[in-house]
């Protein structure tokens, strides 16, 4: 199933990806297609994960304990090292959870098919 929005990323829980609850959605395949960058928002990435792979990540309560809270306090300018280091231990952690699962490409892959980009302005 491709969940068809122009701002998936704007989800505040998985039944608001296209109107369609992840135990609604039938069928083997379950795509989100996003041209924004998924790491900005923590609790918009547990949503598409969630309408991906449901329980991949947890709860939303989970993962604000176990990933959100730790990344959080770990990028603040007066972090302490055991915040960064818990910080940087916990991205990976969630980098080599939805490594299988997430297909990132960039715009350089258009470049061949597209004819190059002209700017008027009037």
């Amino acid at each position: 199933m491709v969940a068809p929005s122009t701002e998936p990323r704007e989800a505040a829980a998985p039944t608001d990806l296209a109107g369609i609850s992840p135990s609604a959605a039938r069928g083997g395949w379950r795509v989100i297609l996003t041209g924004t960058p998924l790491q900005n928002n923590l609790n918009e990435y547990h949503a598409m994960v969630d309408f991906v792979r449901p329980a991949l990540l947890g709860s939303v309560a989970e993962f604000r304990n176990r990933f959100v809270a730790p990344i959080t306090n770990g990028n603040t300018l007066d972090a302490s090292a055991a915040d960064v280091r818990l910080s940087r231990q916990r991205m990976a952690v969630l980098h080599d959870l939805v490594q299988p699962f997430l297909h990132r490409r960039t715009a350089e892959i258009l470049r061949q098919a597209l004819p190059p980009k002209r700017e008027i302005a009037l």
